[in-house]
């Protein structure tokens, strides 16, 4: 047992050397400016220090029982060693291969940043191999038309968005108002309306948001839906 124990100690010490060797420098250029970043080489992927990568845009990463937490504005992204997919809400984020765990931190390949940072913060994120190069950058939007309809149907309101190009968007509800939050530029049909209707005094738009100020007996009866591809992100 002795002679067993001797041997297998040089190996654990060898390996432990080898993978804190493996960890190499990059360049992260985020809107903020140009800062150092650490990867990883592993079966012909590179992996990126998602914790420097979130905190370059404001955001952070979090250890849990299940693996990490990267979290960045309203957005939350769970991942860990043991699957090739990271959750989002209700939607998965698809990569290559399992993210890796390097002195503890959270290491992850391209992909994990393409599905996320475009979600949690408009970013486009790309690799330059050869200059090793890891760049973010506001995503390019296009500006989509909305057209909005309001008709009472047997005493519920109907809301109709119409839009020109597919688009996110999440459903915010404030007292005595519903407010539908574009990701993308929108091109409104007018500032603000009034609506001769039981359950929507008016609408307006402001920004990227479409505001339905309601009355208060129509709260429960409001009913809206969309067409041309919109997706809420509720």
């Amino acid at each position: 047992m002795k002679r067993l124990l001797f041997v297998l100690a040089p190996i654990v010490l060898v390996a432990s050397f080898v993978l804190a060797q493996a960890i190499t420098q990059a360049t992260l250029r985020a809107p903020s400016g140009d800062r150092p970043l650490s990867t990883v080489q592993q079966g012909g992927t590179t992996f990126f220090a998602a914790d420097q990568v979130l905190a370059a845009v404001g955001g952070s990463t979090t250890a849990d029982a299940n693996g990490f937490k990267a979290s960045l504005n309203n957005s939350v992204a769970a991942f860990g060693p043991d699957s090739r997919f990271a959750v989002v809400r209700d939607e998965l984020i698809e990569m290559p291969v399992v993210p890796l765990t390097v002195e503890g931190r959270p290491f992850v390949p391209l992909q994990f940043f393409q599905g996320f940072l475009p979600r949690a913060a408009q970013l486009d994120v790309t690799w330059d191999a050869a200059a090793r190069v890891l760049q973010l950058k506001a995503a390019q939007q296009s500006v989509v038309g909305v057209q909005l309809s309001v008709a009472n149907v047997q005493g519920i309101s109907k809301l109709v968005v119409t839009l020109t190009a597919p688009a996110e968007y999440s459903i915010l509800k404030e007292p005595g108002a519903y407010v539908i939050r574009f990701r993308n530029p929108i091109r409104p049909p007018y500032v603000e309306q009034a609506h001769e209707d039981p359950n929507v005094t008016k609408t307006s738009f402001i920004g990227n948001d479409l505001r339905i100020q309601l009355s208060g007996p129509g709260e429960q009866r409001l009913w809206a839906s969309s067409s041309s591809g919109g997706r809420s992100t509720r």
